[in-house]
């Protein structure tokens, strides 16, 4: 009887991958990230038949990788990422391109069938979410808010608090400043008649 040719994944291993020290250090592994897994957070989306949370463990977003955890994120998130030219790359690249193309198609019809406020919601949205890094966002939203504050502090005149020793005081500095001026006048008076 013919040998039958390996086609699973053991063919494509390495000597290394094959011994037993790579097998043990697999081992150690696994029973480490078992140790820790219940301590991992866990998705928090909610099944709409029971109710209950999914309980898959969360990527950095909060979602398992079936509830959008796979959801591009970072400066990136906004980029298409196409294929490389390895096997079938232009077959994916096509792909790609027309499910770009379709994903285009199908926003627009959905834009022309909102309704004005869905179409205001949608466009407050495109403005609140610009492409680009977080970073820039952030510090684009805090100028954003800092202009709006000193825009409101220019706007309100400050309020002034009634304290009674203040008003005395400002009376007897008005009162100061009116003899200081009828004392100049009185002085040019008089150097008039001696000058």
């Amino acid at each position: 009887m013919a040998k039958r040719k390996e086609t699973s994944c053991a063919a494509t291993l390495t000597a290394w991958q094959k011994s037993a020290r790579f097998r043990a250090i697999g081992s150690e592994a696994i029973r480490a990230f078992h140790a820790i897994r219940h301590t991992l957070p866990r998705c928090t989306a909610v099944a709409k038949v029971s109710g209950e949370r999914c309980g898959n463990l969360a990527r950095p977003n909060g979602k398992c990788w079936c509830h959008g955890g796979r959801t591009p994120s970072g400066d990136g998130w906004h980029r298409p990422v196409w294929p490389n030219d390895g096997p079938g790359g232009e077959r994916k690249l096509n792909r790609k391109l027309a499910a770009i193309q379709r994903n285009a198609k199908h926003r627009e019809r959905k834009l022309a069938k909102a309704t004005a406020e869905e179409r205001e919601k949608y466009e407050a949205w495109g403005k609140t979410h610009q492409p680009g890094s977080k970073v820039e966002r952030v510090r684009k939203r805090k100028e954003r808010q800092d202009a709006a504050a000193f825009k409101t502090s220019i706007e309100t005149p400050p309020k002034r608090t009634s304290n009674p020793e203040l008003e005395e005081l400002e009376t007897s500095l008005a009162a100061a400043r009116r003899r200081a001026a009828a004392l100049e006048i009185e002085l040019a008076g008089n150097k008039g008649i001696f000058g």
